[in-house]
């Protein structure tokens, strides 16, 4: 059976990794999404509507895309369409509505790594 301290190290370097694995996730989708930019404006200058290179196709398609509204301006239009729905008491009504949304909350332990400096 492993000790505490060493359960405690490796915790601590997975926690490590994880963080450097984020990071690098990142950074990556971000480098992904400046060359994705870069070859939309390539196609587009070039008026071509996809390229051919090695064993694949690159294609620009059209895609419609939600655009996500504020938590106020949903709130609005649901109290909006409640009233017109004849509901008088809509504010209320929105309320109850979210309140049952929430799910019932439970305590659980989690442990928390704090390094401890000395003074």
């Amino acid at each position: 059976m492993a000790s505490i301290q060493s359960n405690v190290q490796e915790l601590k370097e997975i926690n490590l990794e994880i963080k450097r694995l984020q990071t690098q996730t990142k950074n990556l989708k971000k480098r992904a999404t400046e060359i994705e930019k870069y070859i939309i404006s390539y196609l587009n200058e070039k008026e071509q509507p996809g390229l051919k290179y090695q064993n694949t196709a690159i294609v620009l398609e059209n895609k419609a895309q939600k655009i996500r509204k504020s938590k106020k301006d949903t709130e609005n239009d649901t109290i909006r369409i409640l009233e017109e729905s004849g509901v008088s008491n809509a504010k209320e009504v929105l309320k109850k509505i979210a309140d049952s949304k929430n799910t019932n909350k439970t305590n659980m332990q989690k442990i928390k790594l704090q390094s401890i400096t000395k003074l």
